[in-house]
């Protein structure tokens, strides 16, 4: 099973996700932090316990926050970094893009449907969620509602709406139908000197939203002869 990973990371690397990083294989058993730590959790090495015993014992040996300090060390010496990334590269086919012509343009766009303005490629919203800029890159995620999600509650599993963590309505039994929006995250990179475009590719978003992105990233880019 895999799970989709975007360019726009929200937060920083989780305490477990460090942890899931570590490498066992590179780590120096003779590092002197793993070494005063061995001895904290009253192991040695000639014990041969593994990265997961370790970790668990020093987890449940020390305070929070001494786990949590040990795990960023550890993350940032023998920890693997980055994200692996489904998606596909397409090449601008609508000319050079001008990067003062195309951020502008996507600054004044940002948080707003572009479906009505691209009608002749979209039938369906796509909303310009972030924009973040790089010294050689853009990076824009879009929002696009590609279906709507049928849901029959049950006595045993109803359907709550909450509003401002409040319940408002509960919907339980038969008879009812519920349809709601199945919202997907797409993601572009673009290079903008090399004149590719890098979009996400995960499942669940339609056909064609890829070279929608593509055309509408070119369209936003192309600068109008004056």
């Amino acid at each position: 099973m895999t799970t989709d990973a975007f360019f726009l990371r929200e937060d920083e690397y989780s305490t477990p996700e460090k942890r899931d990083r570590i490498v066992q294989d590179v780590i120096d058993p003779n590092d002197p932090k793993i070494r005063e730590m061995f001895e904290d959790i009253g192991v040695s090495h000639s014990d041969n316990i593994n990265k997961t015993q370790h970790l668990d014992l020093v987890k449940e040996v020390c305070s929070t926050g001494n786990y949590e300090e040990y795990i960023d060390y550890l993350f940032s010496e023998y920890g693997k970094k980055g994200d692996k990334f489904n998606i596909q590269l397409f090449e601008n086919s609508g000319g050079t893009l001008n990067r003062n012509t195309l951020t502008e343009n996507l600054a004044t766009r940002e948080g707003k449907d572009l479906q009505s303005e691209f009608s002749h490629r979209r039938d369906l919203p796509l909303v310009l969620n972030e924009v973040n800029e790089a010294e050689n890159t853009i990076d824009v995620s879009f929002q696009t509602i590609e279906k709507e999600e049928k849901i029959n509650p049950t006595d045993d599993l109803p359907v709550v709406i909450y509003k401002d963590g409040n319940e408002v309505e509960e919907y339980r039994g038969e008879g009812y139908e519920i349809r709601a929006p199945a919202t997907y995250k797409i993601e572009a990179r673009i290079y903008i000197d090399k004149g590719l475009i890098a979009v996400s590719n995960q499942s669940g978003i339609r056909e064609g939203d890829q070279t929608d992105i593509v055309e509408i990233i070119g369209a936003l880019g192309r600068k109008t002869e004056q």
